[in-house]
């Protein structure tokens, strides 16, 4: 794996499964590596209260169902989407039944079955795990730096799903964009591709849709038309994240309005 990882937390009440996610960590990764594990979620947030102070594990290989608690209920108790303490992977037995994509919505990076997992699949999973938790944390610590920048109406930053078209977090894109809040957070990703200037959109599709693995990310400009029908000039740095299909499941944005030389 790209990332170094020392610490990964498996959580699943099943010893032969936690034994057999640890054959595959083990067998794949290079260096050392120390595994803890935990039975139930109370041992879980036990492991995690007693890191608070020190480093949190790498990631945290979660079974969706345990004695005490569910995947959703985790996810939130660790911090939600907005603030989630480390990178999890929930990990399922079931082949349906389970909605991925509002696990991800809840603050999970990854997710990976038990019936695909090998030890390619498991270290790559968690290498996006890594990827997408530290990119939340860089987009969340530049918003707080715009936060006392001068010209922060100017700048904003936002996580897109394009299946749900929920964003997670938009930082001022409403004021910015003249449109109000609950667009915003909920059909920003929709909306902001009607705004697109109709002579630079083709050009914008193109990059989206030229995103794929080994080809994760673009930067553009183009015009926007406002909320108020007001014209403005954009710069826009993006990242995809794919799914084990090399689907894209989220699209991390930054935005800045410029004045054109």
């Amino acid at each position: 794996m790209e990332n170094k990882l020392n610490r990964v937390l498996i959580v699943d009440d099943s010893p032969e499964d936690r034994e057999v996610m640890r054959r595959l960590l083990l067998g794949n990764l290079q260096g050392s590596i120390q595994i803890e594990e935990a039975d139930t979620g109370n041992g879980l947030l036990q492991a995690i209260s007693n890191h608070r102070h020190g480093s949190q594990p790498d990631c945290v290989l979660l079974d969706y169902h345990l004695p005490d608690y569910d995947a959703p209920e985790l996810l939130q108790a660790l911090g939600g989407p907005d603030s989630p303490c480390c990178p999890v992977v929930v990990v399922t037995g079931q082949s349906g039944g389970i909605d991925a994509r509002s696990i991800l919505r809840l603050g999970a990076q990854d997710f990976i079955g038990k019936n695909w997992m090998n030890p390619e699949s498991l270290s790559r999973t968690i290498e996006n795990a890594i990827e997408r938790f530290g990119m939340v944390r860089e987009l969340r610590a530049r918003e707080e730096r715009l936060s006392s920048a001068f010209d922060v109406s100017q700048t904003f930053a936002f996580e897109w799903e394009p299946d749900s078209d929920i964003v997670q977090r938009t930082g001022n894109a409403s004021d910015i964009l003249g449109i109000s809040a609950e667009e915003a957070r909920f059909n920003l990703g929709h909306n902001y591709l009607q705004m697109i200037h109709p002579d630079d959109l083709p050009v914008c599709h193109s990059k989206l849709e030229a995103l794929r693995p080994g080809a994760d990310s673009y930067h553009m400009e183009y015009r926007l038309i406002r909320g108020d029908g007001t014209e403005v000039f954009v710069k826009e740095s993006a990242r995809g994240f794919f799914d084990e299909q090399q689907r894209l499941i989220r699209l991390g944005d930054f935005h800045k309005i410029f004045s054109p030389a």
